[in-house]
């Protein structure tokens, strides 16, 4: 908002106007706070309140739509004294915002523009789009609804720099017309852990949860598909809504050095088993040694489920 300390023009008016004598009244006149005016000049009745008759005394231009006008106690007291009103600031701290009513189109309605100009363009997916202060509110008269559409639209693809011509209220009715510049970037979805998860804890889908992040953001070992964190277990206690990288999982141990395995042997339709002994930890698809509790002989197999052990021989 444009703030205006300077009350001038208003004074100018009021020295042509004359003298108003306003009868006394039992009714007190007193200073209104904040005022929004609607029309395109600032009457008395917009600053001050209790007045018994010339509300639509004019004094001066309004601020344009959106935009704020200050008048400080000095100002107000030239007004009251030059047009006699039995009204006196209290203390230098006096003042009223004269704010002009208008119609905002705001900084949603405008990326929501963009996003669907970039949807038109054949762009899917997500995207974080970034517009300075400046370009983010286009003004509009307070009789003209709000709206806004993407007329002319060009960008770099390789750096997302992107520079639009908006056209409000719409194309149809280009009342205003502005030009924006900002970044476009693209989104990806990333499964996080909704809580804190230790060492040996198995991550399930209800686990996850999912954040956005710039596409620039992404590292290479990052982990992208909930289906890969599904089944694995943190290597160290691990934080909620943070992207995890490979190294930061493994495979839960399903077996522990010492424990009693079955030991599966298959040939064709033929399936053997026996029992052993784990003689190292061991997750599924880890090869691990055991011994054979039949024949003491140890053997590798692949460790395939909790508590069990494929060998190719006996």
């Amino acid at each position: 908002m444009v703030r205006k300390t300077g009350f001038a023009i208003l004074m100018v008016i009021v020295a042509l106007a004359g003298i108003i004598i306003l009868p006394q009244t039992a009714r007190a006149i007193s200073l209104k706070q904040n005022s929004v005016v609607s029309g395109d000049t600032i009457t008395l009745g917009d600053v001050f309140q209790g007045l018994p008759e010339n509300h639509e005394k004019v004094l001066g231009l309004a601020p344009q739509p959106g935009q704020e006008m200050v008048l400080n106690a000095r100002t107000l007291l030239r007004i009251a004294v030059a047009l006699d009103l039995p009204w006196r600031p209290a203390n230098s701290g006096d003042h009223i915002v004269l704010t002009r009513a208008a119609s905002l189109v705001d900084r949603d309605m405008i990326e929501e523009a963009i996003r669907v100009n970039l949807a038109n363009e054949g762009m899917a997916g997500k995207y974080k789009i970034i517009i300075p202060d400046s370009s983010a509110q286009i003004i509009l008269s307070p009789d003209i609804a709000p709206g806004v559409e993407i007329t002319e639209f060009t960008m770099k693809p390789e750096t997302g720099w992107f520079e639009a011509m908006a056209a409000a209220p719409s194309a149809a009715n280009p009342v205003s017309r502005v030009k924006i510049n900002g970044t476009i970037q693209k989104l990806v979805d990333v499964p996080v852990l909704r809580e804190t998860l230790k060492a040996g804890d198995v991550i399930g889908a209800r686990d996850l949860d999912t954040i956005e992040m710039s596409e620039k953001e992404i590292r290479q070992d990052m982990i992208l598909k909930e289906e890969e964190l599904v089944g694995m277990t943190p290597r160290r206690m691990t934080a909620p809504g943070k992207p995890l990288k490979t190294i930061d999982l493994e495979a839960p141990q399903v077996i522990t050095r010492g424990d009693v395995v079955t030991m599966l042997f298959q040939s064709g339709a033929m399936t053997l088993t026996a029992s052993g002994k784990a003689m190292e930890h061991g997750a599924k698809g880890d090869i691990i040694r055991v011994v054979n509790n039949s024949s003491k002989k140890t053997i590798e197999g692949l460790v395939t489920g909790d508590k069990e052990v494929t060998i190719t021989s006996f």
